[in-house]
């Protein structure tokens, strides 16, 4: 699910057939790419604007690396627990 303000990020990436707008303006994608470091970098250069919302794995892998991101800018990062 991607915010509105990556709007023009999700139409360069993604085929028309793939992004769904909603109501509030943010966008969901459905389509599927090969597990690995590059799918996680490209998800990650979104940044706050998208949320992964399946496959489980895949959430799990880019909170892994968000959480390693936040403690090399706050060392003091505590992650917490949902």
């Amino acid at each position: 699910l991607f915010s509105p303000m990556a709007a023009y990020r999700v139409m360069d990436a993604f085929l028309p057939e793939e992004i769904e707008t909603q109501k509030n303006g943010s966008f969901l994608v459905h389509t599927s790419y090969p597990p690995g470091q590059w799918i996680l970098g490209f998800l990650m250069s979104f940044g706050k604007d998208v949320q992964v919302l399946e496959p489980e794995w895949m959430r799990k892998e880019l909170e892994r690396e968000a959480v390693a991101v936040a403690r090399l800018y706050a060392p003091s990062y505590q992650a917490q627990e949902p």
